[in-house]
């Protein structure tokens, strides 16, 4: 058997090209989201695309277009509802996520005879990937990359101290709805390869793969876009020789590559498997304790801030580092043409003799 007569087959090329496209984007969203504790939000609104899914279905639309317009709708109010404070996070996940399925699930009752094009929505497909859909992918991926590559540094300022950026002037509240309004364009354009039920494993493993290599943050971004792209081409391939799953081959590929690094990469093995050794490795070695005295108190029997030293420790050393030098005239002094005296202070009556 030929390897490349794969590629004679129109039906496999647009599974790959849309495929390649959604796994250069995917790990640009899921490194901000796993970074900021925030990866949940993805499973939410991939079963919330399932109801734009049957939407479609039902009124005979695009399926992905009607996707696209219900998740990013919900992920405003998903966000929202997060930042009112009248909803925790986790809760107001929890409940679009289970309203989104119950509404899913009621439009599909009243559709009948496109169960089998849900499954390949559900798990995804090669055959469904149309080249109406190619475009659509191609135009909404590029707008998400443009996107984060203007905001690249807000985003990051924020993924590490939310609380400084808030303080440093930058709109806080618009580049979230913003991350999260991309993260729903994101899993719109998943649906047609990786499936819903499945989107969120393609957002995150790459990322959390690359995050054991311990490098810095534009390497572990270049990382994740070679385990996801990678993960997606031998999963369209492996699926089309066995007849698999796409979906469920892809992230089984992507899962493969996360337990390589995890045991086999020098970083992320040694953290796993001795987690105290490398702790007391890198650890600084404490000075042994002075011995007591009889005369005094003991330094830690007193209170102390974060410097370390007493109330009376640091007001010592901050008249030592203020105090003039001996035998200097201060500005006053220098400017009124007053003597000093050798300590540095005032002669009051230069002409008096003790």
């Amino acid at each position: 058997m030929n390897f490349f007569e794969i590629f004679q087959y129109g039906f496999i090329v647009r599974a790959l090209e849309a495929g390649i496209i959604v796994a250069c984007i995917t790990p640009l969203i899921g490194i901000f989201l796993v970074l900021r504790r925030y990866s949940l939000i993805a499973d939410t609104l991939a079963h919330v695309s399932l109801a734009g899914v049957a939407l479609g279905f039902l009124a005979g639309l695009n399926p992905i277009l009607t996707a696209l317009g219900v998740t990013v709708l919900s992920s405003l109010g998903v966000e929202r509802l997060r930042t009112t404070g009248r909803v925790y996070g986790e809760s107001a996940l929890a409940i679009f996520l289970s309203g989104s399925l119950a509404l899913a699930v009621v439009l599909l009752s009243l559709g009948k005879g496109f169960s089998s094009n849900l499954l390949n929505y559900l798990f995804g497909s090669i055959v469904t990937v149309t080249q109406n859909d190619i475009y659509i992918i191609a135009t909404l991926a590029v707008f998400v990359i443009a996107a984060i590559l203007i905001f690249f540094k807000e985003l990051l300022y924020i993924s590490f101290d939310e609380e400084s950026a808030r303080v440093s002037g930058i709109p806080v509240g618009w580049i979230n709805t913003m991350l999260i309004i991309l993260t729903a364009i994101t899993i719109a354009l998943s649906i047609p390869i990786v499936g819903v039920l499945l989107i969120a494993a393609l957002i995150v493993i790459p990322v959390v793969t690359a995050l054991q290599l311990r490098q810095s943050f534009l390497r572990t971004i270049l990382f994740a876009e070679g385990f996801s792209i990678l993960s997606v081409i031998i999963g369209i391939i492996i699926s089309f020789y066995f007849n698999l799953s796409t979906g469920g081959t892809i992230v089984l590929i992507s899962l493969a590559f996360f337990l390589v690094v995890l045991f086999f990469c020098p970083a992320s093995k040694t953290k796993f498997l001795f987690p105290e050794a490398r702790t007391a490795r890198h650890s600084s070695p404490q000075p042994p304790p002075a011995a007591p005295s009889e005369h005094r108190i003991e330094p830690a029997a007193l209170p102390r801030n974060f410097t370390g030293r007493t109330p009376k420790e640091n007001t010592l050393s901050f008249f030592k580092r203020n105090s003039p030098p001996p035998n200097q005239k201060c500005k006053e002094c220098f400017l009124s043409g007053l003597p000093t005296s050798p300590r540095g202070g005032v002669r009051r009556n230069p002409e008096r003799k003790s």
